[in-house]
């Protein structure tokens, strides 16, 4: 797993683990969007059996969203614009060009 800490363009933070093969091109790469309560933390088995079902040469990212984890906080004017440009700075940074999203809502 590698670790980092990707700038917002509002000055935020947000912490991206990834898994798998570190150095996989963005089509090999996929964006794991967690559930709106969840951190990163509660995605790591399931990132890491993707990945390793994904075989040699792909990569599972997938961060802690504003106000979880090791996140910064939500700004006082969060909204889906801040999602938005939240997961906009998480593609730049990776090349991901698949997202996968979940929802914990029963």
């Amino acid at each position: 797993m590698k670790e980092q800490a990707l700038p917002t363009h509002d000055g935020g933070r947000l912490a991206l683990y990834s898994y798998g093969t570190g150095d996989a091109p963005g089509e090999r790469r996929v964006l794991l969007i967690g559930g709106a309560f969840l951190t990163a933390l509660i995605y790591r088995p399931f990132s890491m059996a993707l990945a390793e079902g994904l075989g040699a040469g792909w990569a599972v990212d997938v961060y802690d969203r504003r106000g979880r984890g090791s996140s910064s906080k939500q700004p006082e004017d969060y909204s889906m614009v801040t999602e938005i440009a939240d997961v906009r700075t998480v593609l730049d940074a990776t090349g991901a060009r698949n997202i996968l999203g979940d929802s914990q809502n029963p």
